[in-house]
């Protein structure tokens, strides 16, 4: 049994692996095949930041038994998968806890993923579990291929599980362009905030007669 999947060209996938698979089964056997497809970066990137269902390929099986006999061709169609077309990414550098009243640095990373000069405003909100040190809504501009990194000081006023401050992204050149989904799935949305240190300021000493 050897095994390949025929990809669709229109779709510019690249596939990291093109092994075959060949082996023999019986009866009471079966077997599983991993490969890894990248999308290619493609001209729609720059022209369209909303999601398209597309279809993959088709997965071909070529087999024939052992006792003999002409090899078949199985053909299965790949399911179909959302392609998230965003013009840029993002990631975030947070510590694992913070402390009441005690500064907490996050830092956040825009990628441009286009080849164009992209307009960014960036938002971030102020909640009532943190206090916010310095602007709260900024605008830059980023070269293509190119990151940006934006730093918020948050001040968090409570201790426990705390619900992070959403950021907001806007492109001014792209109007239907939303961020809320990206940022949704890729940055976290809780914190653990320790309590305030309390520290005693003077000792009681006792002398043992």
């Amino acid at each position: 049994m050897s095994s390949n999947i025929k990809i669709l060209m229109a779709l510019n996938f690249k596939l990291e692996s093109s092994n075959s698979l060949k082996m023999s089964l019986n009866s009471t056997e079966n077997a599983g095949e991993c490969q890894c497809i990248n999308v290619l970066k493609s001209s729609d990137l720059e022209s369209t930041a909303e999601a398209r269902t597309s279809q993959i390929g088709h997965y071909v099986m070529k087999w024939k038994r052992l006792s003999g006999g002409a090899a078949v061709e199985t053909m299965f169609d790949l399911p179909t998968c959302k392609i998230d077309l965003s013009l840029f990414k993002l990631r975030v550098d947070i510590p694992s806890f913070g402390c009441v009243q005690e500064a907490l640095i996050i830092d956040f990373f825009i990628i441009n993923c286009t080849n164009l000069v992209q307009e960014v405003e960036a938002h971030i909100e102020q909640g009532e579990s943190f206090m916010l040190a310095g602007n709260s809504q900024i605008q830059l501009r980023i070269l293509p291929q190119d990151e940006h990194k934006l730093t918020f000081n948050l001040f968090p006023l409570y201790s426990g599980e705390l619900l992070l401050p959403k950021l907001h992204i806007n492109l001014p050149q792209h109007r239907n362009f939303s961020s809320d989904s990206l940022t949704q799935y890729n940055l976290p949305k809780y914190i653990f905030v320790k309590p305030l240190k309390i520290t005693n300021s003077f000792s009681n000493e006792v002398q043992v007669m």
